[in-house]
């Protein structure tokens, strides 16, 4: 039979991982939907890769480039 303590921890254990999966969820609609209104991902440095808003001709934007500056600027 389970102890108390181990009931416990499996639950928090469990309501943990509802929680991350609830997170990565809502993450993934927010990224489907930015990309849908003309987000593009973006080259930072070699090796970061970055979703900013980016105009018609798929270029970043002023706010597109205001955040990667702030990445190459840390």
């Amino acid at each position: 039979m389970a102890s108390y303590l181990e009931n416990t921890a499996n639950f928090k254990e469990k309501s943990e991982i509802d929680r991350a999966n609830k997170a990565l969820s809502k993450a993934r609609k927010l990224e489907e939907k930015r990309l849908s209104q003309g987000w593009r991902y973006i080259f930072a440095t070699p090796h970061i890769q970055i979703l900013v808003p980016c105009d018609k001709n798929g270029k970043p934007n002023a706010e597109g480039q205001r955040r990667i500056d702030a990445i190459i600027n840390r």
